[in-house]
């Protein structure tokens, strides 16, 4: 349950000092809440803490993530940080643009637009 946490916020303030020159920040933390990996999962219900899913490394990202739809499964269509394009805010409203257009195309509806 977050055996590493205080050595890492520890590590944290270190590095902020030495690479900023700011000193004694913790003195002035007011209020503080820490996420571990082990809140995202047992508190936010996020399958092992992964809160961006996949890996981010090359053979994982971009084009290499889980297709928008499953080849396999005729009405499955995914959508999300784990699906093309990949993580962060920006690539998820696309991947969510992507599987809409794609849904919107394979049924032939026409005036709408995403």
């Amino acid at each position: 349950m977050g055996k590493n946490k205080d050595r890492f916020r520890k590590l944290i303030f270190q590095q902020l000092e030495e690479r900023t020159g700011f000193k004694g920040i913790e003195n002035h933390i007011e209020e503080e809440v820490v996420f571990t990996p082990y809140n995202w999962e047992h508190d936010l219900n996020i399958y092992k803490g992964a809160t961006f899913s996949l890996a981010h490394n090359l053979p994982q990202m971009m084009y290499f993530r889980p297709h928008n739809k499953v080849k396999e499964i005729d009405r499955l269509w995914l959508v999300g940080g784990g699906t093309h394009p990949g993580s962060g805010l920006p690539t998820i409203i696309e991947s969510a643009r992507i599987t809409s257009s794609m849904i919107l195309e394979k049924h032939a509806v026409q005036g709408v637009s995403v």
